[in-house]
């Protein structure tokens, strides 16, 4: 586990509701290529989001990589991998 991936973890232990952390986490994740995970954390960051102008840019974000995921897994599936 990644020192960033810790501290995260750690943060929304403490405090669940951090929903930075959970995107941030989500994206930490995805950079290790971790995506099933990822797509959680990212899943849990939409529902706690306040819909600020930065959330909603991070809203579309997010999504188009939640988007991106599902085609891999395609892909993946249809491949036999």
């Amino acid at each position: 586990m990644g020192n960033a991936e810790e501290h995260l973890r750690r943060a929304l232990r403490i405090d669940p509701m951090l929903a930075d952390a959970h995107r941030l986490l989500g994206d930490t994740l995805a950079m290790a290529g971790n995506y099933s995970e990822a797509t959680e954390w990212w899943q849990r960051w939409l529902t706690l989001s306040e819909h600020t102008k930065q959330a909603e840019r991070d809203v579309e974000r997010v999504k188009e990589a939640l988007r991106t995921v599902e085609k891999l897994d395609l892909l993946l599936e249809n491949s036999g991998g």
